[in-house]
This record gives structure tokens, C-alpha cells and sequence, in this order.
């Protein structure tokens, strides 16, 4: 009889915990060895170096650690692992709040364009235009004029030149560390060096083995760092200004055509901070005037440690572009006779962008909205538009103020429609938001995972239960975090979506409510048709 062999709950659960606390004592009996004898210090001869010229490694052997060693690092993992999956969710749940209003701006960046400009761009070489406080899309001549960047480091200055990037590097030793289990329980960490340069100075000082890889200071005080132009003139006609916001984010750098750094700025003169190095000289590396290296005891095709090069890159206004007819696209508020970033100011009520529900469901959605979906209007640059006006009656407005999350402020070599601009921006924003969903779900996992990790600890010593136990209470709490992800992902998309949910709903009830009127107009005929069969 089934029914007499049948157990309690009360009872399962006495026999299940009864089985636990059995494989936990289990575990305390095979490393009670390990309990008693206390780790043994690595021999000195596990220590094994393979080079020690351009590149290296060593070798450290590490012992096994003891079961209650064991035991307190996994208590350790479970309290991260928790703390790990709690942050996951609410991070995956704000993730889709956050690019729902993001796309939603976007779209009324577009109405706004429409409304003010009513053309995708507008040419201010030739139109003058008079839209302040509005959101533009124009493309015109850069010109820096008289203005110039100057490198206060090595004391030059550059023309026509809106922004200069330094990159100074320094030849050092770098430490990389791998560690792989051994079949004894314990690891084999190993430690690589290799020569390579670097923008940071690295403290050898924290190296494992630093006897035989040693770093000089940092012996130069130039560092890395951009320079960018106070202001340049934009638009032959319409003769506005760009400044801050919109030159932070011309970010086009070149080495082409960068002819005008003096090489004597740096024969001449021994660099700041280099007085210890009476021997330092410089020669030129790579093309005339992009690049450069101060040199110890190497030179520029056999660098050694401590050698410095510094190198250039800049952003060439119109006149001194290669191309000295290119124009630069700005989309941005008008803000007097300059640009300041446009923020929205609508309500979150988020509608717009509906793109596809799975896009909710896949962490390798990285679509949106068709090349249609920002369309502005004619692209007719030729005409003078009538609403189009002088602004020199204007105030100039200081705008220095950087662009927030939230905010349109794009620059862009040549002339680019807004609606391309637009679809850029939709583009990074929901490559940045496939990121974090990956960025959750990892951290849901590698959360969980870390919360078993006791369990694992107590049934790693035996030999069969333990990896058979990690394998699949892994493979679970991988498919429970995939479908979890995706339904706090679901869950914050539609929320987002407050119309969107409303229509379906609608549409829900409406097909349910048809379904019961069909249901029950039609039983009755069915129920007579087969009395009398």
C-alpha cells in the first residue's frame, strides 16, 4: 500500500537535516589531518625563475589550506555573495528605468528639431539663424583664428589647434599574476614580467620577486593631459562661438598633419625633474613632429627601463585640417551667440520608444529604432529658411558648463544630419545598457554561487559527492539567474513603459471578454445540437 509508505513532511525534513549534519561530520573526519598539523612554509627551492631579461617568470609552489581555513573564506564569499545578489536586481531594475528615459529623450530631441529648425541641418556658413534657447543641428567652418594651444610643459604653442592631446609614457616593468589549481589541493601561482610602456607609474616596490625588476620614479613631470582651446569662432555667417561643452566632446584626434611642434623644445633642454639623468638626450620617434622620446641608456629601437617618450595628437580646427574645406556638425541649445547642453524637460511618462519586447529578453540586443525614427524633415541647405535671423543683438551667455547624463550636446567632423547624430547616440546608449545588463546578471550569479560556497566547502572532501554536488547546484543557479534577469528586466521595461502597459492590458481584457461572450453564446447550441444527436 503507497499510501502507508508515504512520509510526513515533519519527517522528510528531520531525515534531510539528519543527512546534512551527517556529511558535515563526515567532512570534519577526513581533514582532521589538516586540523592537527599546522601548513608547512613553502620550501625555498620551489621557487624557479625561467629569464630574467626582457620578459620573466617565477614560479611559487603554495600549500593546501586547512579545512577550517577553507570554511572561513567561504564565510567570507557568502556574506559578498549576498550582499552581490541583493545589489543585482535593483541594478538591473534602475538600468532599464534609466535608457527608457534616455531613448525617451532622444525622441523628443527629434520633436523639438522639428519644431524649431524644421530641417535636419542647417548650413551657418551661409544662413544666419536667431533660435536661442532652442535645440539645433548646424554645420559650418571652425576656425581658431589667432587663438593657440600652448604646452606649458615643454613651453610651445600650436595654431589653429582646438584641442592637444600629451601622452607621456615611461618604459617599466609590469607584474602579471596566474594562479592554476594543483592535484594536491594546493596552487601554483606564477608571476610574469615584461618591459612595456606605460601612461602610470608603476611601484616595483609591490612586486613579488622586485630584486631583479626594479622601476625608477617617475623622473619627468609632464604627464599625460589634454589642452584644449579657450574658444573658437563657428559659422563664417552666423559667426558663433564654441567653447566647453561642445569642444569636450570633439574628440577626432590625429597625428596627420601636425608639423609645427619645434623639435628644439626638447634637444635643448633637459627635462623638468630630470636633473639626476646629466646624460638624458632626445631624438625624434616615429614621424617628425607627432613624436618624441627622452632617452637614458637606450634608444629609439632598443628602449630600456626609464626611458620616456612623449607623444601628441590633436584636434586641427577647418583651416588646419588636411582637408581645409571640412566643417564641423553641432548639435546643441543655442544659448546666445554659443551652445549649452539641451535637457529635457518633460515628464517621465515614457511611450515613445517602443522598440521589441525581446530586446527586455536578450542580452545581445543592441538594435533600436530604425534609420527612419529620427527623421527631421528636408535636407534642403541651400534655401534660407525664413524664421532664420541675426543674432548679434544677443547677449553671449557663458557656457563652460560640461554635458550631464541626460543631456544632447554632439560634435561631429563634416556635416551630419541630426537624425544620424540621434541614432549615434540611441546606438551608445543601448550598447552602455546591454553592458549592465551583463554587468547584473554576472553579479547575480557570481553572487549566488558564493553563497553555496560553505556548502561546497563541507562536501569538497569527499571525493565524489563534493564536484558532482558543485556541478549542479552550479548549472542551476545558472538557469536560475538567467530567468530571473530576464523577468526583473520584463518587469522594469514595461514599468517604464506606463502607456505601453495600458494598451496591452486593454487589448488583454478585450480578447479575454470576447472569448467569454463566445464561450457562452455558443455552449448553449452545442449542448442542444449534441442532445439531440
Amino acid at each position: 500500500d503507497t499510501a502507508k509508505m508515504s512520509f510526513p513532511i515533519s519527517r522528510k525534513l528531520t531525515v534531510g537535516a539528519a543527512g546534512v549534519f551527517a556529511l558535515a561530520l563526515l567532512g570534519l573526519f577526513f581533514s582532521a589531518g589538516g586540523l592537527s598539523e599546522p601548513a608547512a612554509p613553502p620550501p625555498s627551492n620551489d621557487w624557479l625563475r625561467s629569464s630574467s631579461s626582457t620578459t620573466g617568470q617565477i614560479f611559487e609552489d603554495i600549500p593546501p589550506k586547512t579545512f577550517m581555513e577553507k570554511l572561513s573564506d567561504s564565510a567570507q564569499g557568502f556574506v559578498i555573495g549576498l550582499l552581490l545578489f541583493c545589489v543585482s536586481g535593483p541594478l538591473l531594475a534602475w538600468n532599464e528605468c534609466q535608457a527608457a528615459r534616455y531613448y525617451r529623450m532622444l525622441f523628443r530631441a527629434r520633436d523639438a528639431l522639428k519644431k524649431s529648425q524644421k530641417k535636419e541641418r542647417v548650413d551657418i556658413d551661409k544662413n544666419d539663424i536667431k533660435l536661442d534657447g532652442k535645440l539645433i543641428c548646424v554645420h559650418g567652418t571652425l576656425d581658431c583664428k589667432d587663438r593657440t594651444v600652448r604646452d606649458d610643459q615643454f613651453n610651445f604653442e600650436i595654431k589653429h589647434c582646438v584641442r592637444l592631446k600629451r601622452t607621456v609614457q615611461m618604459y617599466q616593468w609590469h607584474e602579471t599574476v596566474h594562479e592554476e589549481k594543483k592535484n594536491d589541493g594546493g596552487k601554483r601561482r606564477t608571476y610574469r614580467y615584461s618591459k612595456q610602456w606605460s601612461e602610470i607609474e608603476i611601484d616595483s616596490k609591490r612586486f613579488h620577486h622586485a630584486a631583479e625588476h626594479t622601476n625608477p620614479e617617475w623622473w619627468i613631470q609632464a604627464k599625460s593631459t589634454n589642452n584644449d582651446v579657450k574658444e573658437a569662432d563657428y559659422g563664417t555667417k552666423a559667426n558663433m562661438k564654441v567653447r566647453g561643452a561642445v569642444i569636450s566632446e570633439m574628440n577626432w584626434y590625429t597625428k596627420k598633419g601636425l608639423t609645427q611642434i619645434p623639435f628644439e623644445c626638447f634637444e635643448d633642454k633637459i627635462p623638468p625633474g630630470a636633473s639626476a639623468t646629466k646624460h638624458t638626450t632626445v631624438c625624434p620617434f616615429g614621424p617628425t613632429g607627432a613624436y618624441y622620446a627622452f632617452k637614458g641608456t637606450g634608444n629609439d629601437r632598443d628602449p630600456d627601463i626609464g626611458d620616456v617618450k612623449v607623444s601628441y595628437q590633436w584636434v586641427p580646427d577647418s583651416v588646419g585640417s588636411a582637408d581645409s574645406s571640412k566643417q564641423v556638425t553641432v548639435m546643441a541649445k543655442q544659448c546666445g551667440r554659443s551652445f549649452e547642453p539641451w535637457a529635457d524637460s518633460g515628464d517621465f511618462c515614457y511611450d515613445t520608444v517602443g522598440g521589441c519586447i525581446f530586446s527586455a529578453a536578450c542580452f545581445c540586443f543592441v538594435g533600436g529604432s530604425n534609420g527612419d525614427a529620427y527623421a527631421i524633415g528636408d535636407d534642403d541647405e541651400e534655401e534660407d529658411p525664413k524664421d532664420y535671423k541675426t543674432f548679434a543683438d544677443q547677449e553671449d551667455k557663458d557656457t563652460e558648463r560640461r554635458k550631464g547624463w541626460f543631456e544632447i550636446c554632439n560634435a561631429a567632423p563634416g556635416s551630419m544630419k541630426a537624425s544620424e547624430l540621434l541614432k549615434q547616440n540611441e546606438s551608445s546608449g543601448r550598447a552602455f545598457q546591454m553592458i549592465l545588463r551583463v554587468v547584473g546578471w554576472i553579479m547575480m550569479f557570481v553572487g549566488l554561487q558564493l553563497v553555496f560556497e560553505p556548502l561546497f566547502t563541507l562536501l569538497d572532501v569527499i571525493p565524489i559527492i563534493g564536484p558532482i554536488v558543485r556541478f549542479s547546484v552550479s548549472l542551476l543557479a545558472f538557469l536560475f539567474t538567467l530567468l530571473l534577469s530576464f523577468i526583473i528586466i520584463a518587469i522594469a521595461w514595461f514599468s517604464s513603459r506606463p502607456k505601453l502597459v495600458i494598451g496591452a492590458g486593454i487589448i488583454i481584457l478585450a480578447i479575454y471578454g470576447i472569448g467569454i461572450w463566445w464561450t457562452n453564446s455558443h455552449a448553449p447550441a452545442a449542448a442542444a445540437t449534441a442532445g439531440h444527436g
